[in-house]
């Protein structure tokens, strides 16, 4: 049964049981029917309360990354156009800007699933049905989603002191601004609180995970992703022997297939949404011209093999002068999953901080191995007399095209958003890159600080 049919089923009982309430003409004061979920995990958690909780974050996480860092640093990365004729703002909050306070995008929800991962975490305490090792593995399995919604909230907000200790009564007083590099460190310090939570968690989580979990779906698999997330937050730092000594943790294999990962999907336990992005829904996400322009081309002539698997022609359309003339094969059908964290991001991480650690050749052999497989390209000689970095960027924008904005990502971090065909083009004179968000307006009228340059407009360059 899906978990849509468990809250209409639950919502039903709830109906029922607050008629026998009035029809006997007893106290009005009732629990909250609008949040049942809620009330079991804080007064008594059974295992189904906290399922659904767990559940709960996955389908978050999923919202959070399908139209924050996928859809939206898609197009700050110039990876694709959102381009509909009756929301022009499509357009003009994320192309020309100023980038305003009013715009949420990475400020509610990741906080939301903070919050809503504090709750499991107290449930799970509280939860007297589970054992001791089924409590472990919940805890460790609610802080990584809380680790990443927080990396997800500070790094679209760097140099910007965050929030950081939010597990408060929300009446009470705001949660203390927190310097950047300590707000980083908390991701880290999160995520290794959630690995020693997993590894004393037992064979089994005491639920069910979505499939395209499979493969990472009990406390010591699960455990596998929770390291390939600190390496993620472990290259944006640009710490490389850190990365390089978490890697072997992880499940990154470079003779296993390169799309292996975890995937949020939209079927059965997911089956409450569709995909926003795919084709069939009637996406109207275009890619950027420049990713078929610019892919390299073959020993045969043709281009690199990722272009011609993620990319198909479509009659040129032109709005407010941008031409678009593809759209993306990334995700067709309604129901087709969404990468989380794959083996081919993990391999080209790996290139990456080795090249940061100046160990070149190996970077340039690892990389070849996912340019050669991947692209069907041609690989590059050792020793390479050109810009090493910006091929590691050319592989990591095809390998994960459309996948997570890490085109966006890796440019701010090596401070390549200049106005050119290898960096972030502009499309008009007067289209910007936004390196951060503002605080949001609530956050910046709570604190009485509209005046904080973190309150301001971003104007973009």
């Amino acid at each position: 049964m899906s978990f849509a049919s468990d809250a209409r089923r639950t919502s039903l009982t709830a109906f029922a049981l607050l008629a026998l309430t009035l029809a006997g003409c007893q106290s009005l004061d009732a629990p909250s029917f609008n949040d049942p979920s809620v009330e079991n995990l804080t007064s008594a958690p059974d295992r189904a309360a906290i399922a659904g909780a767990a559940i709960g974050l996955v389908q978050s996480e999923r919202g959070n990354w399908e139209g924050g860092f996928i859809a939206g640093l898609g197009v700050f990365g110039r990876e694709a156009y959102n381009l509909r004729p009756e929301e022009p703002r499509t357009i003009t909050n994320a192309l020309v800007g100023p980038l305003l306070s009013t715009y949420h995008n990475f400020w509610d929800a990741p906080y939301a699933l903070i919050r809503n991962g504090f709750t499991l975490v107290h449930a799970a305490d509280a939860a007297t049905t589970l054992s001791s090792a089924e409590q472990s593995a919940t805890k460790g399995f609610a802080q990584t989603f809380m680790a990443q919604a927080y990396w997800e909230a500070i790094t679209m907000h760097d140099p910007l002191a965050m929030p950081i200790d939010v597990d408060r009564d929300p009446a009470g007083d705001l949660a203390p601004l927190v310097a950047s590099a300590d707000s980083y460190q908390h991701v880290l310090d999160l995520l290794d609180e959630a690995a020693q939570n997993l590894q004393s968690g037992g064979n089994s989580f005491p639920f069910t995970l979505p499939p395209g979990f499979a493969g990472f779906d009990t406390p010591s698999t699960f455990l596998m992703v929770n390291r390939a997330i600190k390496v993620r937050v472990l290259k944006y730092m640009g710490r490389w022997s850190d990365v390089m000594s978490t890697l072997p943790a992880t499940f990154m294999d470079a003779s296993a297939d390169f799309q292996m990962g975890p995937y949020f999907d939209y079927t059965t336990q997911s089956g409450d949404a569709v995909n926003p992005l795919a084709q069939a829904r009637g996406s109207n996400y275009f890619a950027h011209p420049r990713l078929w322009r610019d892919a390299q081309l073959r020993s045969d002539g043709s281009r690199d093999l990722r272009a011609q698997r993620n990319l198909t022609s479509v009659s040129p359309y032109t709005l407010d002068n941008i031409t678009v003339t593809e759209e993306f094969n990334n995700y067709i059908g309604l129901s087709d999953p969404v990468p989380f964290i794959t083996n081919v991001e993990l391999l080209l991480i790996k290139a990456e901080a080795e090249y940061g650690l100046g160990q070149t050749s190996q970077a340039i052999q690892d990389l070849n191995v996912v340019r050669t497989q991947d692209g069907g390209l041609d690989p590059i000689p050792d020793p390479y007399s050109g810009d090493l970095l910006k091929e590691i960027l050319y592989e990591k924008r095809y390998s994960l095209m459309f996948k997570g904005g890490f085109t966006y990502l890796d440019a701010r971090q090596y401070d390549r958003m200049g106005d050119n065909p290898d960096e972030l083009p502009r499309a008009r004179s007067f289209d910007k890159v936004f390196t951060r968000y503002p605080y949001t307006d609530d956050e910046c009228d709570a604190r009485g600080m509209n005046s904080d340059p973190g309150c301001q407009p971003v104007p973009g360059s």
